[in-house]
């Protein structure tokens, strides 16, 4: 017992002493640290903004910022061979010039927040702003909670919006923020690769660079997608194993509560000082996906009114909203059923312009209704 009662200071006191050295380049360099999230993601979104000033005075620059879905809006440069867009509408995005790689797949508030950061610290200025609202970003806290929890975002980053937190994640996160050696991980699987090949994992700046010059390619020639009555054939066999994917991952946190609401709120005043317009969009998603993932979480109409309700909240109401399911009447093709077919974009990119030339005529949704109509049990659309 008395061995006992000195190990522990003794621990202790080691402890305290790697701390110190730690915090010193030469003992704990930052090379042997795993690249964080945020630092791929500072890095990656830094060499974006300065390949765009580089190639600047295209057009009037748009940015499209949010998730996956704002991905594919890099099938705009093949505008002009769209069949679906009209000689008008083809001469009206040969105005603009289109940015869409910092629009994140799977993101969190705090990421898309910390985008928003670097888009200012930039200077570069964009004459529009499309934003698309996705549900899960909001709903699902736990890839916020966690990202903030283990401590990889910049410390005045998060001395400047710690106010909005939970107090629980502040408290979360005092380790990651003040510990050095919290932030210190060790692989097993990277020191072997290291040990028998001399590989070294790239840093996060090498990671930036890749993603930039290998950027996602779209083509009209690569489109892989399905009209929306053929959707649900073509993915019979795998509709099932992705709800439940989808259950697992993207919504497995699924939280009415909305604990990070106010970086939704951070998010939309840096979108206002961040460019000359701004406009929402909700993001379509297949029937397919409505019935068997959002009717699942809970009622639909539960699900939409709260997240309406939120938005208006911290401020939504004042920005002009575009309905995407309204783009459903010029082109209904899906890529999966989650997303939107690339196919669809041009008319898309028509709509949100518009938007943007006349808020008035994209209001916030009245009433905080959900954004397309309740799809019919599968017995009545049987009998229609």
């Amino acid at each position: 017992m008395r061995k006992l009662l000195y190990l522990f200071p003794a621990l202790l006191v080691l402890f305290c002493a790697l701390e110190v050295l730690s915090r010193f380049e030469p003992f704990f360099s930052s090379g042997r640290r795993s690249p964080g999230h945020a630092e791929v993601l500072a890095a990656f979104a830094d060499a974006v903004l300065r390949d765009h000033q580089r190639q600047a005075n295209r057009g009037k620059p748009v940015f499209f910022l949010g998730s996956s879905r704002s991905l594919a809006f890099g099938i705009l440069p093949f505008a002009p061979v769209d069949p679906l867009l009209s000689v008008g509408e083809k001469e009206m995005l040969a105005q603009f010039d289109f940015e869409s790689r910092l629009a994140l797949p799977r993101p969190d508030l705090a990421s898309q927040l910390l985008v928003l950061d670097r888009l200012a610290a930039s200077g570069v200025r964009p004459h529009l702003i499309a934003f698309d609202l996705s549900p899960f970003v909001l709903y699902n806290s736990s890839l916020t909670r966690e990202r903030l929890r283990d401590g990889i975002f910049p410390e005045e980053f998060l001395d400047r919006y710690a106010k909005r937190l939970p107090m629980a994640t502040r408290l979360q996160m005092f380790p990651g923020r003040n510990l050095t050696l919290v932030r210190y991980s060790f692989s097993w699987s990277r020191a072997v690769v290291r040990l028998y090949s001399g590989q070294r994992y790239p840093a996060p700046s090498s990671l930036a660079a890749e993603l930039l010059r290998n950027p996602i390619v779209m083509a009209p020639s690569l489109y892989d997608d399905h009209p929306s009555e053929d959707l649900p054939a073509a993915e019979s066999a795998t509709a099932q194993p992705m709800f439940q994917e989808i259950q697992n991952t993207i919504f497995s946190s699924h939280d009415p509560e909305l604990p990070f609401l106010g970086l939704m709120g951070e998010i939309l005043d840096r979108l206002h000082a961040s460019a000359d317009r701004v406009v929402l969009w909700i993001a379509p998603v297949h029937p397919t996906y409505r019935t068997g993932v959002y009717a699942a979480l809970e009622d639909p109409g539960i699900f939409w009114s709260r997240y309406f309700r939120s938005l208006r909240a911290v401020g939504a109401a004042e920005l002009p909203v575009y309905n995407g399911y309204e783009n459903l009447n010029r082109c209904d093709y899906w890529r999966d059923i989650s997303h939107y077919s690339e196919r669809c974009y041009g008319t898309l990119t028509v709509a949100l312009l518009r938007c943007a030339d006349e808020p008035k005529a994209c209001p916030f949704p009245a009433d905080d209704r959900m954004p397309y109509a309740p799809t019919p049990p599968a017995d009545d659309r049987q009998q229609r």
